[in-house]
């Protein structure tokens, strides 16, 4: 019922929820309710099965959906790693070279703006970099290169930096 509401509707479903829950409430003479209380305290179909054979059985199917979601796990990655490859680039920094951060801003978390510019102290591994963050309590910290731009200057010394494609 509340799928062809939905359908009907479109965007203004939920407008109508009340009004569809009234309906099936008046014209059905089981309650939600009453079915899963129904389901809850009817008698079980496997009475003659012993737990131990129930205890397997239920072992079994978690080892048989373990192996199903590692298998769609796995796929799910390499295509999550082919997307992301798309546009990525590679990038690699030298110690000392002044980089934009891409940070939360300190009115909201859930939005960023680009900050520095701050100097490349290491490379800690291949992806990881430390930065000496002069104006900030913490002053070394790390942060992935994918959240680093580049400061490079203009012949008059003047940062000109952004993303490049």
């Amino acid at each position: 019922m509340l799928s062809k509401v939905a359908t009907a509707e479109g965007q203004d479903w939920d407008k109508l929820l009340q009004y569809v829950l009234f309906a099936y409430r008046e014209a059905s003479e089981r309650r939600p309710l009453d079915i899963v209380k129904e389901t809850w305290q009817a008698p079980s179909h496997r009475i003659d099965e012993s737990i131990v054979s129930y205890v397997l059985s239920v072992q079994e199917r978690l080892a048989k959906m373990t192996e199903l979601v590692k298998e769609n796990l796995a796929q799910a990655q390499v295509e999550q790693k082919q997307w992301y490859d798309q546009n990525a680039r590679e990038r690699e920094f030298k110690d000392g070279d002044q980089v934009l951060i891409l940070l939360p801003t300190s009115t909201s978390k859930l939005m960023a703006s680009w900050q520095g510019p701050y100097g490349i102290t290491k490379k800690v591994n291949p992806v990881p970099y430390e930065v000496n963050m002069h104006d900030k309590r913490k002053k070394r910290r790390i942060f992935q290169c994918q959240h680093a731009e580049r400061v490079e200057y203009t012949k008059n010394g003047v940062p000109a930096c952004g993303r490049k494609k």
